[in-house]
């Protein structure tokens, strides 16, 4: 219907000649919803402005608690990876293991896990010993909503 109810500004300012904005959106800063919208408008012209032309999703990214860096996961033995469900915002998450600097997908930990804060996984004895394993956790429906573990985890012998 073309009302809308204001929430908060992204910025007093922006360059217009880039053409683009990068807004970051802090965990928890604003609620879930499906009925976002944008408003650009002139500094100088209140008058002239524009809206999204269609509304978007914001979701909670996750938060990590296990493995989030620097712990020591034996291959062969089992951990319980886990995470705050309550940032999710989804049902079931995909869970994968990535190496590196560059993140370098290493293989899928589970593909649809329930979004239950855990999930037991036994280290593989065919990964390669290293101190730069990170995981990642993604939304199966919204799969811009992701996390890696914030700094890496080694991956030994027993």
């Amino acid at each position: 219907d073309g009302s809308f109810t204001y929430k908060r500004g992204v910025s007093s300012s922006v360059n217009a000649g880039t053409g683009f904005f990068t807004w970051r959106i802090f965990t928890g800063s604003l609620p879930e919803g499906d009925d976002y919208v944008l408003r650009v408008r002139k500094i100088a012209n209140k008058k002239i402005l524009d809206y999204s032309d269609s509304t978007f999703r914001i979701v909670d990214s996750f938060a990590w608690i296990f493995p989030n860096g620097g712990e020591t996961l034996a291959k062969g033995q089992t951990y319980t990876i886990t995470w705050d469900v309550r940032a999710a915002g989804t049902n079931t998450v995909k869970l994968s293991l990535h190496q590196g600097s560059g993140r370098s997908f290493k293989r899928t930990i589970a593909n649809t896990v329930p979004n239950t804060g855990s999930f037991d996984w036994t280290v593989p004895t065919s990964l390669s010993d290293a101190s730069d394993y990170v995981v990642r956790i993604r939304n199966t429906e919204y799969i811009s909503s992701l996390d890696y573990s914030d700094n890496f985890f080694t991956i030994a012998p027993l």
